[in-house]
């Protein structure tokens, strides 16, 4: 992530200001991905109540299928639903029990995201 990439905000490229739903934040600057994080789930959830719509995964300890249910989840007095997951590098080299990689299947998910969803 370069920091004009930080600066722009989750979403100003698309010109409604809404998150998209799907993010791969990278990088060494910790202070620009938690700031971006940090806008995006204020932009995700609004006025939103943060413990119906929010959830949080470290790669690795959870299985992917929790993600990806979280991820289908619909949202409750919210405008969206934010589910971040963290360390996604834990998941490189990984497979389930059908040779898939987790990564894989969370970019075949990506491909077609739940658009009321954003998964950082």
């Amino acid at each position: 992530m370069t920091r004009e990439t930080a600066s722009k905000g989750p979403g100003k490229g698309k010109g409604q200001g809404e998150p998209l739903p799907f993010y791969v934040v990278v990088g060494e600057e910790r202070f620009l991905r938690d700031a971006f994080l940090a806008e995006t789930r204020a932009a995700c959830l609004g006025t939103g109540l943060a413990d119906f719509n929010e959830d949080k995964f470290v790669a690795g300890e959870v299985d992917v299928d929790r993600v990806l249910a979280a991820a289908r989840t619909v949202p409750m007095m919210a405008p969206r639903r934010f589910v971040h997951v963290r360390s996604g590098e834990r998941w490189d080299g990984a497979s389930d029990g059908d040779g898939a990689s987790p990564l894989d299947r969370l970019a075949l998910y990506a491909q077609d995201p739940v658009p009321s969803t954003t998964v950082v």
